[in-house]
């Protein structure tokens, strides 16, 4: 047994290393620490033999034991820091993240502690777990190394799954078998099924009660004796009774269709609504007219979806990472011109969603999504996000360098307490992004004040624009690439 394992440990270690090396796959730390497992395995197994062949005490070997893995990790810690690091960042992003919906427990209290399991993996959890804790009793009484595997993967995820709740889906794997044995324990309390005995010894149960049910039916077909005589159940079939199979039909049924009502809940937690695609379309379709590349065709977005938005603007839908943390700092600053700096080519669109709780009223939340980045609702207008679409719940913006409007002799065009003021209007697209009758029009305004003799003005939008008593066109090439137009003097 010792040899197995440390063989097992040995064979699974090495593919561990190999295929992530070979391949290219995951990071390093899921290789080595495989790797890790198997070492001190064979120092354990090797310490073991050690001690019993010269005899010495139990409790110099479990000093022995804890010597070695604490010099063990000391030379790992010195070997790889980065590791070390990485492992630190990963615990913490288990433990103490919050504000995500995944990292909540499978236990929440906000589902009374109970009825989380049953939310997330139906009542096929309840039959598991009372299976699992019979079957862990009994691994512990005896040697039965098949139920001891599964028991321990069972119990490790559900642990993990009580600390966040995103690790259901694996421990709904390792359980399906103890809920279906919790199940048919079920159907055969009631007489539906055979009774069964799969974690008990064989002579747990009577030669005279095998093979039948709790009120002495005869077993169906489908039994072989054993010798001794026993009675082994070695294929399925069905009650003889009509009534029985549709007793059995009916419980079955109930237990699935009660699993599959809980599906559109969990479907709909990462789904999106469709003006969101809608928004997702529009950025890819304006990316594409002004050939824009990543990082240049970036999103920000409220990162729950901003993997969503970048998956169908530019395939790099990895990470979330840089919308966690600056969407929310961006959209409480009180100058949202300001941000463009900041940005350094690595944001090309902003996509603004509706907030419960708003940030104050002068803010980049306030000016982009109740001002549209024109200047309504009496908000200040901008002059690095252009407007593309505004729809029920969704503001979305190409961040652009913005077209420069020079007055090099302000005084010839009016000037009105020391700045010149540029006014175009511009007409809210629909929801798909298309120009038409039913779009709404505003009038853009910017100011600048004049220094040096001159004053220069950037805008977000092309158009006609009037700049006191002279007007000039600017183009959306000129938007994009910040060129300058000069207002000749009159």
């Amino acid at each position: 047994q010792r040899q197995m394992c440390i063989r097992g440990s040995s064979l699974g270690a090495g593919g561990a290393l190999a295929v992530p090396l070979a391949l290219g796959w995951h990071e390093s730390i899921a290789a080595v620490t495989p790797v890790l497992v198997a070492g001190g395995a064979f120092v354990v197994v090797g310490l073991g033999e050690l001690w019993r062949r010269v005899s010495l005490p139990p409790l110099a070997l479990v000093a022995a034991e804890a010597v070695v893995a604490v010099g063990g990790l000391v030379a790992y810690a010195r070997l790889r820091p980065g590791d070390v690091d990485r492992i630190r960042t990963r615990a913490a992003d288990l433990f103490f993240r919050e504000g995500i919906s995944e990292t909540v427990s499978l236990f929440s209290p906000d589902f009374a502690v109970v009825f989380g399991p049953l939310l997330q993996l139906g009542l096929g959890f309840y039959f598991a777990i009372a299976v699992l804790a019979v079957a862990t009793w009994a691994t512990a009484r005896r040697y039965e190394p098949g139920w001891l595997v599964v028991v321990c993967f069972a119990w490790y995820y559900t642990l993990l799954a009580t600390v966040q709740v995103r690790f259901a889906g694996q421990l709904a794997i390792m359980i399906a078998p103890f809920a279906g044995i919790g199940l048919v324990y079920l159907l055969s309390a009631i007489d539906i099924a055979r009774p069964v005995a799969a974690l008990g010894r064989g002579d747990d149960v009577s030669p005279s009660t095998r093979g039948r049910s709790s009120r002495g039916r005869p077993s169906r077909t489908g039994a072989d004796s054993e010798p001794g005589g026993e009675t082994a159940i070695t294929s399925l079939a069905l009650p003889e009774e009509t009534r029985l199979r549709g007793y059995l039909a009916a419980t079955v049924a109930l237990v699935l269709l009660f699993n599959l009502l809980l599906v559109p809940p969990l479907v709909g937690q990462t789904t999106h609504d469709r003006v969101q695609f809608d928004a997702a379309l529009t950025v890819d379709s304006h990316a594409e007219d002004v050939d824009r590349e990543y990082p240049q065709n970036f999103v920000l977005s409220q990162w729950g979806d901003n993997r969503m938005y970048n998956y169908f603007v530019n395939g790099e839908a990895r990470s979330y990472s840089y919308a966690r943390s600056n969407y929310d700092q961006f959209l409480t600053a009180t100058h949202p011109d300001e941000w463009y700096n900041r940005f350094q080519d690595r944001v090309g669109y902003v996509v603004v969603t509706e907030r419960e709780n708003a940030p104050p009223t002068e803010s980049t939340y306030t000016t982009l999504y109740d001002g549209l980045g024109v200047g309504v609702n009496d908000t200040a207008a901008t002059g690095h996000y252009q407007l593309l679409t505004a729809t029920e719940g969704i503001r979305t913006f190409a961040v652009v360098p913005g077209a420069t409007i020079s007055v090099p002799e302000p005084s010839s065009v009016g000037v009105e307490n020391g700045t010149v003021t540029a006014t175009t209007t511009v007409t809210v697209p629909n929801s798909s992004g298309e120009v038409t009758a039913t779009g709404t029009t505003f009038e853009y305004e910017r100011h600048a004040a004049v220094s040096n003799g001159t004053a220069t003005i950037r805008v977000a939008h092309p158009g006609e624009y009037q700049v006191g008593t002279q007007s000039v066109t600017v183009t959306n090439d000129a938007v994009h690439n910040g060129n300058q137009t000069v207002v000749q003097s009159g």
